[in-house]
């Protein structure tokens, strides 16, 4: 049921998110940058798993696991919009992070798109980065430099830099067992995985 998973949870990228939330040590706001397709999606969605996992350990058997990969766990909150982010927007998304979490420790609020959002809202959301309370921030964005300095500042950078092309093969095999065209979309992929899928579905 996880295979799809199987690439991003052995990820630096996610091995150093868990690690610092294990050690007590995770950032209260983080950016994910990278391309269309590069995984931020993916591991935004693990990290926030990780975060209202039972066992601390984003163990993916846990009920709290569970909901979250599923995208119903209510302390998970996904803001995503085909327009730029207004005020109005981010004002929306404040007030709902100031609610306490219902059953985990955090509350999670993952921004798609962060980099389309207007220079007022991410100045309306500079206060609530600076004392977030019990809520973790991760704001998804294709160009982290689109993002205000101010905004950069108070956040956790991490960047979806390309996999190699054994990682990704070893991805596409797990999701399309047998099939040989695994490795050679692999090596068209640019170490983007989004791309690797795209080509074993369309070709």
């Amino acid at each position: 049921m996880y295979e799809r998973y199987q690439l991003i949870l052995q990820s630096r990228q996610f091995e150093d998110i868990k690690r610092s939330f294990i050690r007590g040590r995770a950032a209260h706001a983080y950016i994910i940058e990278g391309p269309q397709g590069a995984g931020k999606r993916t591991l935004s969605r693990l990290a926030s798993a990780l975060m209202v996992c039972r066992e601390k350990s984003a163990c993916l058997d846990c009920s709290g696991c569970r909901r979250a990969l599923e995208g119903i766990h209510p302390d998970i909150h996904t803001y995503a919009s085909s327009k730029r982010i207004s005020v109005k927007d981010m004002r929306e998304l404040i007030e709902a992070s100031a609610l306490k979490p219902y059953e985990a420790d955090y509350g999670v609020y993952i921004v798609e798109n962060a980099h389309t959002a207007t220079a007022e809202a991410q100045n309306c959301l500079l206060k609530t980065l600076e004392e977030p309370g019990n809520c973790i921030f991760m704001l998804l964005a294709v160009n982290a430099g689109q993002l205000l300095p101010t905004v950069r500042s108070r956040c956790r950078l991490v960047r979806m830099t390309g996999f190699s092309d054994k990682m990704i093969s070893s991805q596409l095999e797990a999701l399309y067992p047998k099939d040989k065209r695994c490795v050679q979309a692999a090596a068209l992929s640019g170490g983007n995985i989004g791309r690797a899928i795209s080509l074993m579905e369309n070709d």
